[in-house]
């Protein structure tokens, strides 16, 4: 049975408990009749003595007492229940303000306001202590329950409704909002591996991650799916944004180094297929095939800027370069070797042919 339950059940228990103090107050006028011819039979009360001729304790026994005031109001009553036995306390107006029982071997306090509501519950559990605060309406508005685990919190709403649960473990602290309706819809964790935030749409999937890790800060977007479509983290090494694909799958990063800045994009099988960088010597862009070869690259720095473009294989076929002063065309065989070489500077054109070995076959001029 859970503490929720079994605070639940002691309100039912405290509440049947009230319609017995009439029952009580009728057994106590039979039992002061009892009394009186009792007396009246034996004699003036005396002390009890044992077989042996020892005095015994005085000794009353009972299932109910019932206290009356001077107007013969009842204030207090005492009995001994199925579950346990129950001490109640009771106002000017014939209302019961107090309980102490024991249900089930476990001591419960319930105090009641003065139209009856109870609004506080004490109770020592088998398996650790709770508290629970309710409003005028009786609904509860805060428990508090110790366990072995740790201590939790518990807040509701006027309806009744669980808006805020605080608990605290050995290794973690959680704090956890839920809307009018009871669905979860925030939740703030704090662990060994750090601090984490996670907001919840009302149709329960998670939306927004936020976590402060030894090795940085990270941010995660989810979709309606629950499918993360884009993440932000920073590391030492430095900030970088993730996109992904309605199957989660990742499209784009973006990430800013100590080295420079780059931007990587992929297909849907995961393969690099264009990749943008910012780095000391200057912009590149590079671009790939649908199993990651390169097939294009084009740089620009200071002495000057280039083409290349590869085949299937990854070999280059054709570089482009000019510089300030010149510009130069080669054209590679399929094994990357140079042989056609154009090139023109302020001097003038030059052409040369080269065979597979790389020796020069033809030049001009």
């Amino acid at each position: 049975m859970t503490t929720e339950e079994r605070l639940e059940k002691l309100e039912w228990e405290l509440a049947r408990a009230k319609r017995r103090n009439r029952h009580l107050l009728i057994f106590a006028l039979v039992a002061a009749g009892v009394t009186v011819v009792a007396a009246a039979w034996i004699g003036t009360p005396g002390t009890v003595r044992a077989e042996n001729g020892a005095k015994a304790p005085n000794i009353v026994r009972a299932n109910g007492f019932i206290l009356e005031d001077a107007d013969g109001k009842v204030r207090a009553t005492l009995s001994a229940l199925m579950d346990g036995p129950v001490l109640g306390l009771v106002d000017g107006n014939g209302r019961v303000r107090a309980k102490l029982s024991v249900l089930s071997d476990e001591p419960y306090l319930g105090l009641a306001d003065e139209n009856g509501k109870v609004r506080v519950i004490l109770g020592a559990l088998k398996d650790g202590s709770a508290l629970r605060l309710a409003g005028e309406n009786g609904k509860p508005g805060a428990e508090l329950y110790v366990a072995k685990d740790g201590p939790t919190l518990r807040l509701y709403d006027e309806n009744g409704k669980g808006r805020v649960v605080l608990n605290t473990a050995k290794d973690a602290l959680g704090l956890s909002l839920y809307d009018e309706k009871h669905e979860l819809r925030a939740i703030l964790g704090a662990g060994k591996a750090g601090p984490r935030l996670g907001l919840v749409d009302e149709n329960g999937k998670t939306r927004v991650t936020l976590g402060a890790a030894k090795n940085g800060p990270s941010l995660q977007l989810y979709d309606e799916n629950e499918k993360p479509r884009a993440a932000l983290g920073a590391d030492k090494d430095g900030p970088s944004l993730y996109l992904y694909d309605a199957t989660g799958k990742p499209r784009a990063r973006l990430a800013v180094a100590k080295e420079g800045s780059g931007l990587g994009l992929r297909d849907e099988n995961g393969e690099l297929r264009a990749g943008l960088s910012v780095l000391k010597d200057g912009p590149g862009l590079g671009l790939y095939d649908e199993n990651g070869k390169p097939r294009a690259g084009l740089s620009t720095g200071k002495e000057g800027s280039g083409l290349c473009v590869f085949d299937e294989n990854g070999n280059p076929r054709a570089r482009l370069a000019v510089a300030k002063d010149a510009a130069a065309l080669g054209l590679c065989d399929e094994n990357g070797k140079p042989r056609v070489i154009l090139s023109a500077d302020k001097e003038g054109s030059a052409l040369d042919l080269s065979d597979a070995n790389g020796k020069r076959i033809w030049q001009a001029p």
